[in-house]
């Protein structure tokens, strides 16, 4: 049995003889110890994350909730026009040391500031101690409102299970997936690959000049720590990317954080020390008490990679995602948009996918925002989303394809550079599968009953939509008449918005009539759901009343010579999320006539 333990950890310990015993490189230097297997138990252990009221964590570079203190001559800063933030909700203070450099200042506590600190932002705190020749651009505040704190907590549980060691010596490589580990530990020159998931470990020994490097391809990385952690070595990712790493120390030993780190640390029963190392500390430190050694550069990234660990609902995940300051105009659109897929709505979709359904998401909104301001026809915008929606499908099954139109689409109608046969194609244009235009648009409905729907559903920001979910998948149930009076029109029934949302609504609704005129568009608002005295609605389901009087492809509908052969229907909110298309309700259960069978009209 021993010697059946002893063969299954050679798989963990990489760079060294599989004896059963330790062995020597011969200058008495420790290569692998190999341990043997038993099954760890559960252990849970709460993560809490402590900011000043209206502070999202997910802006701030440094947090406390004990004491902070910034070393003399320490930067803290954040790319773009935003400004760095650091915040204690603990009653120890923030000290910084003279010449220190910082953005916006947060503390329930008195701040003290040395000789020659310069804060950019504005310090709100209920008492200010200032030193010699100071600068803080943006005053100070002593009557801000710091309380109650915002308080993100989550729950981590260290499965019942066996904690093998990971060892990869020196100059070696190896990897270990996501998973319960006694001991993770690189030596120097060492690469040790992780991937997507969540790691528990019990000790975590990252020595200097070691790597870790992730495959972060389909979401971040979580690694937990609970009894020991070194950090000397560094972090990257297989794409080069900035790491979506967060590291959970959950011991109260001090953490030093020795080279230069990118990524998330929470330590929230300990304090986190910066040390200044050449490169600088990258990402968001919260911890109990927080110190920034003498010099050290430590340079804001979003630490959204906290949604992913705390697992919040769609709402409250929304709001904590940031736009990227560093970018500008559809770069930044995109990155942001691909931000809420990567933690809060696409966790599931590979990187390709991910950044594709991010560029369709702000086609989306560019293309009604040149509809609504008559830059548009709406034959070409409702030709333009069903092409856009026929692509999410085909990423969705391609993989392939959709690298290939991330690494090469020069004109941003997503055919690869390889496949296009006009390569220049002007933005939100309908093409063909060869990249050129697509010249058979459909005749849309009028632009003014187009103009109307939007003016209700708002291009500008609705305060009633902040945070509001994306709509439930609406169901079409039929669409009836009543025959001994055409003047009361047709009803139509979609089933109601499951979501609980302030933000106005409409169902977008695309239906195929008996006149052979193709699909025809047609939108209603939430607010046009009426009761009609001659047909009673199914339960949870919106009622709405189209008239041969009314404009466009709703007066159409309403016509009692044509039937309804099929239709779809999705919801759409001001906050322009929006739901997938439902199936199609086809013939032989629509457009029933009251108080008789439903036959296959």
């Amino acid at each position: 049995m021993l010697k059946l333990v002893g063969a299954v950890m050679c798989l963990f310990v990489v760079g060294a003889g599989c004896s059963g015993r330790t062995s020597s490189n011969g200058s008495g230097e420790l290569e692998a110890s190999i341990s043997p297997l038993t099954v760890q138990p559960a252990v849970t252990f709460s993560v809490s994350i402590q900011t000043p009221k209206s502070v999202l964590p997910t802006s701030v570079t440094l947090g406390a909730t004990g004491s902070m203190v910034i070393g003399a001559g320490a930067i803290i800063t954040r790319p773009g026009s935003a400004l760095s933030v650091v915040t204690n909700t603990g009653s120890g203070g923030i000290d910084a040391e003279p010449t220190a450099r910082l953005g916006d200042v947060w503390s329930t506590s008195t701040v003290t500031l040395r000789d020659r600190v310069h804060v950019l932002g504005r310090i709100r705190a209920p008492a200010v101690i200032p030193g010699s020749n100071d600068l803080i651009d943006g005053g100070i505040d002593t009557a801000a409102v710091l309380t109650p704190k915002v308080v993100t907590t989550w729950s981590v549980t260290y499965p019942a299970a066996t904690a093998p060691d990971v060892i990869v010596n020196v100059n070696s490589t190896g990897s270990a997936a996501p998973g319960r580990y006694g001991t993770l530990r690189v030596f120097g020159g060492g690469k040790l690959s992780l991937s997507t998931g969540t790691y528990f470990v019990d000790n975590l020994d990252l020595e200097s000049t070691s790597k870790v490097i992730l495959n972060q391809d389909a979401g971040p990385v979580l690694i937990y720590v609970r009894l020991s952690t070194i950090l000397r070595g560094v972090v990257s990712t297989t794409t080069n990317s900035p790491p979506d790493l967060l590291l959970g120390w959950l011991g109260t030993a001090d953490l030093f954080v020795e080279a230069a780190f990118s990524g998330a640390i929470v330590a929230p029963s300990a304090k986190v020390v910066l040390r200044s190392v050449t490169g600088g500390q990258s990402g968001a430190f919260f911890g109990k008490d927080v110190a920034v050694d003498a010099g050290a550069t430590v340079t804001f990234r979003p630490p959204n990679v906290i949604i992913t660990a705390q697992q919040p609902s769609r709402n409250v995940c929304v709001s904590e995602v940031l736009p990227n300051d560093t970018l500008s105009g559809a770069a930044r659109d995109v990155q942001y948009q691909r931000d809420l897929l990567r933690f809060c709505t696409g966790t599931d979709l590979p990187s390709c996918e991910l950044t594709l359904r991010a560029r369709l998401n702000v086609d989306f909104f560019a293309a009604a925002a040149a509809l609504f301001s008559n830059r548009m026809s709406s034959g070409t915008y409702a030709q333009l989303v069903q092409d856009r929606d026929k692509l999410i499908r085909t990423f969705h099954t391609n993989g392939t394809l959709a690298c290939q139109v991330v690494a090469g689409d020069g004109d941003g109608d997503y055919v690869p550079n390889g496949s296009d046969s006009c390569p220049t194609t002007p933005p939100l244009t309908p093409v063909l599968a060869n990249g050129c235009t697509n010249t058979a648009i459909p005749t849309g409905p009028p632009i003014t009953e187009v103009q109307s729907i939007l003016k209700q559903i708002g291009v500008t920001v609705d305060p009633r939509c902040a945070g509001a979910p994306i709509p439930s998948i609406p169901a079409p149930i039929g669409a009836w008449r009543f025959p001994s009076d055409p003047s009361v029109g047709k009803a139509v029934w979609i089933s109601r918005d499951t979501t609980q949302s302030t933000c106005p609504l409409f169902y977008q609704v695309e239906v195929v009539l008996t006149d052979g005129m193709g699909v025809r568009a047609v939108a209603f608002r939430d607010t046009d759901d009426v009761v009609l005295p001659w047909i009673t609605r199914p339960a949870g389901a919106v009622q709405f009343n189209i008239h041969t009087t009314d404009a466009g492809n709703k007066g159409a509908w309403a016509s009692y010579a044509v039937h309804t052969r099929s239709y779809r229907a999705r919801a759409i909110n001001s906050a322009g999320k929006r739901s997938d298309w439902s199936e199609y309700f086809s013939a032989g259960n629509e457009d029933c006539v009251v108080g008789q069978p439903c036959v296959n009209q």
